[in-house]
């Protein structure tokens, strides 16, 4: 509902509609996987969380931390 008050001119069928339903969950669904990931990896100290005044936080890796990433990543170069 809150999709056709936003957008009062929208038409769809039904699989369409479902579509972008699941698209939308399921994006919010990973945004949540990811936010937990870097915080367990910023907990464990391989990546550093840097505060931006008025945007969103950046994340980096340490550089120190590359040798842990590469195992923790499963990379065997």
């Amino acid at each position: 509902m809150r999709y056709f008050v936003q957008h009062p001119s929208a038409v769809d069928s039904l699989e369409g509609i479902a579509q972008w339903r699941l698209l939308r969950q399921r994006v919010r669904d990973v945004v949540d996987e990811t936010d937990a990931a870097l915080q367990i990896l910023v907990d464990r100290g391989v990546i550093d969380r840097v505060a931006v005044t008025g945007g969103p936080a950046l994340f980096r890796l340490k550089p120190e931390k590359e040798d842990e990433a590469r195992r923790l990543a499963g990379d065997r170069s």
